[in-house]
């Protein structure tokens, strides 16, 4: 089982930068936090903090890639009919780790934002 991410949810990238949640989709909530929709994850959105040096000026992670079928798309659990958002999201960004991860598509990591409701 994985928890829906909802507004107050995160993405991390491989390099330490953040990536605030988008606007939920209302129709569902946990907590009255909107949950986030699948086709949200895959976004262009700065991930603030990102170390990552390469380039001059060095160039922050700003693209997610959450390719599908994806464990990070729920099976069951919908609003307005397009799967929800889970934290066991595989996604990566356009730069590459540091070091290698056990998980070459999962260099994103995801918090949910709340820990009361699980889906699949």
């Amino acid at each position: 089982m994985a928890f829906p991410v909802t507004i107050s949810g995160t993405f991390t990238c491989a390099h330490q930068g953040v990536r605030p949640a988008p606007a939920g989709d209302a129709k569902l909530t946990v907590g009255r936090k909107p949950v986030l929709l699948f086709s949200q994850a895959a976004a262009t959105a700065t991930y603030l903090g990102c170390v990552f040096p390469q380039g001059a000026p060095p160039t922050p992670c700003k693209t997610t890639s959450a390719p599908a079928p994806n464990p990070g798309a729920a099976r069951l659990l919908t609003a307005g009919g397009a799967p929800v958002l889970l934290d066991a999201l595989r996604a990566t960004t356009e730069n590459a780790p540091f070091t290698p991860p056990p998980d070459p598509a999962k260099t994103v990591t995801v918090d949910a934002g709340q820990d009361k409701l699980t889906a699949s």
